[in-house]
């Protein structure tokens, strides 16, 4: 069993490092990373493609756009959904280019799957930072992680969701008419609600970079919503 792992990428090289090297770092080798770059204006092939030499990476180039074209609500989910038709593996799970797994991320997720294949959606302990110099042991971050199967829908960040790739069969990331204030990856993980119970995996996950609209946002979380 091996994990799909996509990234959609824009204008970040020193973070987007961290994030590849973040699951080249991974205890289990069982993945296949999937990144598209959205056109960035720095040269993506010199700095990150030719870095970057393991075939378990497959890198993909958007042409350079407008701002008003690159910002464009659903620009997100055509970068996932042409990264998940070509991916293949068995299980997907998603990464932001400021983010990062946590080493045992990959090989715990795939051992909850393999013992639990009445799951179809899980989700991994994800953490905090502050900066991208970050030294606060992972103990002690913030942190958003429950221990009860959950109605997810805006509750849960897609760096922290793994599912099983035959959930694509009937729900993909939406190109348009998704509710504000949801996000593409908010909705996406409504709709897998509806048909799956999504599991806590008792691992630590991944962690993120707050931004401060993000710190904002963080202090306003809703009562979730627990699936007994």
């Amino acid at each position: 069993m091996k994990i799909d792992v996509i990234l959609s990428t824009f204008n970040r090289p020193r973070l987007l490092k961290v994030a590849i090297d973040s699951i080249l770092n991974q205890e289990s080798p069982n993945f296949e990373l999937w990144i598209f770059d959205d056109g960035s204006d720095y040269d993506f092939r010199k700095q990150i493609i030719q870095q970057y030499k393991d075939p378990r990476i497959h890198f993909f180039q958007g042409e350079k756009l407008k701002p008003s074209e690159r910002y464009a609500k659903s620009r997100i989910s055509l970068h996932v959904n042409y990264l998940l038709d070509r991916s293949s593996n068995e299980l997907v799970s998603y990464l932001c280019d400021d983010d990062y797994y946590w080493p045992e991320a990959i090989g715990g997720a795939i051992n909850f799957f393999e013992k639990h294949p009445e799951a179809s959606v899980g989700f991994g302990k994800l953490t905090y930072s502050f900066s991208e110099s970050e030294k606060t042991p992972r103990e002690k971050r913030e942190l958003r992680y429950f221990e009860n199967p959950i109605l997810p829908f805006d509750k849960l960040d897609h760096n922290q969701v793994i599912h099983r790739r035959e959930c694509l069969d009937y729900v993909k990331w939406p190109m348009s008419n998704f509710p504000w204030p949801l996000g593409p990856d908010a909705y996406f993980f409504a709709e897998l609600s509806k048909m799956h119970t999504f599991y806590p995996i008792p691992v630590w996950f991944s962690n993120k970079l707050l931004h401060s609209h993000n710190i904002q946002q963080l202090g306003k979380l809703e009562q979730l919503e627990v699936r007994e």
